[in-house]
């Protein structure tokens, strides 16, 4: 999705929200409001001196406390998104999720285990989530992890694990009916 030049009336015109825009949109208005202030003000610090190449470390802290809000918005928009899932609904991935970035679970139970660990120990081949793979949504755990089943390998005795404010949950996105 192409970020909009405008937003709740607001211009976007250069600011990076560093989260895809279907992200972006689970913002309320004065959240969206709120990040792009944050942005600006942050942009605006330069914590290095050009002059002089000396770090100054109240600007640096300065700055650095405008970007951990920025990071609490975009884990809440996250998870905004993430509670969206609907059970047996057909979801298609739009980029790429390599196998070091994917979880996966044992069928029928909770808990996480990482995808390069089953196949290092030879549980199984399973590989990393391609672009337009179809995944269907299966449940969501009491911890909020997110739960899909790949539909070339409905059998697999594994099942994709995403947690609520995971980054990757962005590249799931609704298969739209045609």
């Amino acid at each position: 999705m192409r970020k909009p030049k405008k937003h709740f009336g607001v211009s976007t015109k250069g600011v990076k929200f560093r989260e895809r825009w279907n992200i972006v949109e689970m913002a309320t208005e004065l959240e969206f409001k709120e990040y792009i202030k944050l942005e600006k003000k942050a942009s605006g610090i330069y914590p290095q001196d050009p002059r002089t190449g000396r770090w100054n470390a109240s600007y640096s802290a300065k700055k650095e406390n405008y970007r951990a809000q920025q990071r609490y918005l975009r884990s809440c928009w996250r998870r905004r998104y993430g509670n969206q899932f609907r059970k047996n609904q057909l979801y298609r991935i739009d980029k790429i999720i390599h196998r070091y970035n994917c979880k996966v679970s044992p069928r029928g139970s909770n808990g996480v285990i990482g995808l390069w660990t089953i196949n290092r120990i030879g549980g199984g081949n399973i590989e990393g989530l391609n672009k337009n793979s179809i995944v269907i949504y299966s449940h969501t755990d009491e911890l909020g992890m997110h739960y899909f089943n790949k539909i070339t390998q409905i059998d697999s005795p594994h099942q994709y694990v995403f947690k609520p404010d995971d980054h990757q949950l962005c590249a799931i996105v609704p298969l739209e009916e045609t």
